[in-house]
């Protein structure tokens, strides 16, 4: 099913930019900036560093870095060309949740800490704030900049607003999506929108890796588009409202990484497995299977007219391969033959899960079948054999 908004659809074409700008009179004013920009810790890793890229980009756009906010542990700090800037590091204190933010303001002590950091960075001038996958940030920081901040969100607002929209696109079935870049205010995600980027297609065997990489290449084109507008008074920016939209939390993240075998189709199952075994988020797929959950490494579902109730356990997998001897489980449509790791101890399970996992992880890429329908038949027939003959004895 194709979830793609309303919103998407009313597009033309996938150049949005264009359609938010007019012209003016004026021509003869700069297109470029002093730029504040926050580079945050959760931006996705490439063979080339995004920070570092939409640093090259804003650079040759015009703009100046004039002063550039990171984290001290970041790997940026090791390039020559990072160490050549004004830093501004962030505090731990401006480093944590937002409600833990707000309480360090509280905080005489913390609160301290955070005015001096303040200080440091009002002592220059900028035009234009900017946030890339960096934490909330508190009014007395967004308010510095001349223009205030902007901050790109991998996910098309005012849906999927929070830390997992490429995870959530997968589990609704979205077969577009795109980023947006909005104004930062006091709460997440909700600031006026100012650009979108161009849609990304989301395939069959597309993981939340593969998706964020795609939209972090075009939300860093976006976000220099974005600026130029906003610098260049040849041209009126106009905002949309950032209207009341779908969450996509990581708490609600952890609510769908159970696998219910009584309603999630084939499909579901597959998507399920993309969400969360093509990356790691700290939420791992589980399932119940012989009355207890389990994690799960890795599935595969069959359609085909079989007996039992969905969860059932139907037979166990013979033939040589990762899927030996593992549980075959009636689903709604068929079976799934499923790979399964260690058994959840569901009294002391965190959300999230505080674990690492690379090796689950599924590759962004059509994968090719393990287990075959035939194979499957068998092994199903061989169990019902072994029951027949023990309910005999």
């Amino acid at each position: 099913m194709d979830s793609t908004p309303l919103l998407l659809k009313l597009l033309k074409n996938d150049e949005f930019l264009p359609e938010l700008i007019s012209e003016s009179r004026n021509r003869n004013l700069k297109k470029n900036g002093r730029i504040l920009l926050y580079i945050g810790n959760s931006r996705p890793r490439g063979r080339i560093d995004y920070g570092l890229r939409l640093i090259d980009e804003l650079e040759h756009s015009g703009n100046s870095i004039t002063g550039l906010i990171i984290e001290p542990e970041d790997p940026l700090n090791i390039n020559p060309q990072i160490q050549a800037m004004k830093r501004f590091f962030l505090p731990a204190k401006l480093s944590a949740r937002q409600s833990v933010i707000k309480k360090n303001f509280d905080d005489p002590e913390a609160s301290k800490k955070i005015q001096i950091f303040l200080d440091d960075i009002s002592s220059a001038v900028y035009d234009t704030g900017v946030v890339f996958y960096g934490n909330w940030v508190p009014p007395q920081l967004f308010k510095i900049p001349r223009n205030g901040f902007i901050n790109f969100h991998p996910g098309p607002l005012p849906f999927l607003k929070g830390m997992e929209p490429d995870t959530f696109a997968i589990l609704e079935g979205w077969k577009k999506i795109w980023g947006t870049v909005h104004k930062v205010d006091e709460h997440f995600d909700t600031g006026l929108i100012i650009a979108m980027t161009k849609k990304v297609k989301i395939k069959n065997y597309s993981t939340p890796v593969s998706i964020l990489h795609s939209l972090t290449l075009e939300g860093i084109k976006t976000i220099v588009k974005a600026c130029s507008m906003i610098h260049d008074s040849r041209k009126k920016c106009v905002f949309l409202k950032n209207n009341t939209g779908s969450s996509a939390t990581i708490e609600k993240a952890f609510d769908e990484s159970f696998i219910n075998w009584q309603k999630d189709s084939n499909e579901m199952l597959d998507r399920r497995l993309r969400a969360f075994c093509g990356q790691d988020i700290g939420i791992r797929l589980k399932a119940p299977v012989f009355d207890d959950t389990y994690f799960v490494y890795n599935l595969e579902s069959f359609n085909a007219k079989l007996e039992g109730n969905p969860g059932e356990l139907i037979g166990f997998y013979l033939k040589n391969g990762k899927y030996l001897y593992q549980p075959i489980i009636k689903t709604v449509e068929g079976a799934a033959v499923i790979l399964l790791g260690e058994k959840v101890n569901m009294s002391e399970l965190k959300r999230p899960e505080n674990k690492h996992y690379p090796e689950w992880q599924i590759p962004p890429r059509k994968p090719k079948r393990i287990a075959d329908l035939k194979t499957l038949k068998y092994s199903i027939g061989k169990y019902n054999d072994v029951i027949r003959n023990q309910i005999s004895r």
